[in-house]
């Protein structure tokens, strides 16, 4: 509620095309959740969604990553250098290593150094953002292929960013896990508020879905919601938000006029299947409509 594409990091951009993406208020505290964020949930829930023979395979049973490996994964991604960062990452799947331990003993010691990097300067908030977008990508290209349940007929989710966020990070594991659990799913991750709602128009979805990073865009999101509800061919589109922000202040979530807040991301088809139902039967004249 294909990790999403942050940004496409092409090797060695130049300067002036990173000036010309660079936010205008670089946010210290909003960087530093989002590598949070990464480590401390989007990476153990993406490891817990594409499972293999077992879980996380011990040390002492597979090759190890060491600081080598680590520090040079970090200089490629610090240095916009992508070409580098994939190998990498391909030589310790080579190696043996599984999947899972690349995730948890290489890209998120990777996005907290990356953090490290911006609180002592030694990178820009530019070069950060950008760093962990390649570090998303390879999440993406390189995790196992999941065997979703059958579609046909499923029912729609539509996910986006909240306007004006610039970390779109997670999107994009809500959507496996929905697509996993039989959902069709289309993601919006760099559209504006007149796309989403011409969308809503011409397609039915059954759940829109937003992320929130930071509270500074709840007004627009707020006026969006109201405006996709208005729009959509679905006339009880259900809302589902997610972010630590709603987790921290529940009462957001029916400030913004959403239906539901999503605090785990394995939940959060279950919760969307309850909303939906509840939908369903106030249609029919069954159960009036309410809030989860």
């Amino acid at each position: 509620m294909q990790i999403a594409p942050m940004a496409r990091v092409n090797p060695r951009r130049s300067d002036q095309a990173r000036a010309e993406i660079r936010p205008a208020t670089p946010d210290r505290a909003e960087l530093g959740a989002l590598v949070d964020a990464i480590t401390g949930q989007i990476i153990p829930k993406l490891v817990q969604t594409r499972p293999v023979a077992g879980s996380v395979v011990e040390h002492d049973r597979v090759p190890a990553i060491d600081e080598n490996d680590i520090a040079r994964f970090v200089r490629a991604l610090s240095s916009g250098d992508e070409g580098i960062a994939e190998h990498v990452v391909v030589e310790l799947l080579a190696r043996g290593v599984p999947w899972q331990n690349v995730c948890l003993d290489l890209m998120a010691p990777a996005a907290c150094r990356l953090g490290q990097f911006w609180e002592s300067d030694t990178c820009n908030f530019t070069e950060v953002t950008l760093a962990l977008g390649t570090l998303q990508r390879l999440l993406r290209i390189t995790a196992p292929p999941m065997t979703p349940t059958s579609i046909e007929g499923g029912r729609k989710l539509l996910l986006a960013p909240a306007p004006g966020e610039q970390h779109t990070f997670g999107l994009t594991v809500v959507g496996d896990v929905f697509r996993r659990a039989g959902w069709h799913v289309q993601e919006r991750l760099e559209s504006g508020a007149d796309e989403l709602l011409k969308l809503a128009r011409a397609t039915w979805f059954d759940v829109a879905g937003f992320s929130v990073a930071g509270g500074v865009h709840l007004d627009r999101l707020a006026r969006v919601i109201a405006s996709l509800r208005a729009a959509s061919i679905n006339p009880r589109l259900c809302i589902m938000v997610g972010g630590s922000l709603f987790l921290q202040r529940p009462h957001l979530i029916a400030d913004v006029g959403a239906d539901a807040g999503v605090h785990d991301v394995r939940d959060a088809p279950g919760l969307a299947d309850k909303l939906v139902a509840t939908q369903t039967l106030a249609r029919v004249g069954r159960a009036p409509v309410r809030k989860m």
